[in-house]
């Protein structure tokens, strides 16, 4: 059975271009330096499976709310935190926490740049926070709501989570 020339062509692109994107993690090679200078589209991949720093701790929102009668209810957490194997199929949710993610991200960095900065209040990443945290369900006593970022580390018998980020006390509008 003979072939034709173009499949051992084809073949012979693929085969060049997989043992160059191997030799590419290697970015330490001069000779891969200058061929990804020349690498316009970006045909060569460079994948980064493990940054060199990765990521240790998880961040959670929580929030609690203030009673009529002065007192606080206890923290809750704003995202269940169990997961099931439905979830790798369909996970509607995933976009929320995604932009929470972001959020939270983004609100930390404004209160390590500035922590006494009111504007915080006004950033686009507070509201967005500020926001969900309302929407989460309530009680008729409830009068204002506060929420808090916490950071985590590992899942088992982990040390107490690290406050990051309190809020201010924001007033429920029951119009």
């Amino acid at each position: 059975m003979s072939y034709p020339i173009e499949l051992y062509l084809i073949s012979a692109i693929f085969s060049i271009w997989l043992v160059v994107s191997i030799f590419a993690q290697f970015e330490k090679l001069k000779w891969v330096y200058k061929l990804k200078y020349y690498d316009l589209c970006s045909m060569i991949p460079s994948w980064t499976f493990f940054a060199p720093k990765p990521g240790t701790s998880d961040f959670r929102i929580l929030y609690r709310d203030r009673l009529v009668d002065g007192k606080y209810s206890p923290w809750k957490l704003t995202f269940d935190e169990s997961h099931s194997l439905s979830e790798a199929l369909w996970n509607p949710s995933k976009r929320i926490m995604k932009v929470v993610d972001d959020a939270i991200m983004n609100v930390l960095q404004l209160s390590v740049e500035d922590p006494d900065n009111k504007s915080i209040l006004l950033s686009y990443s507070y509201i967005v926070l500020l926001n969900h945290i309302m929407m989460m369900d309530s009680s008729n006593f409830s009068e204002m709501r506060q929420f808090m970022i916490t950071s985590t580390v590992g899942h088992e018998e982990a040390p107490e989570p690290e406050i990051m980020f309190i809020s201010q006390l924001h007033r429920f509008n029951r119009d």
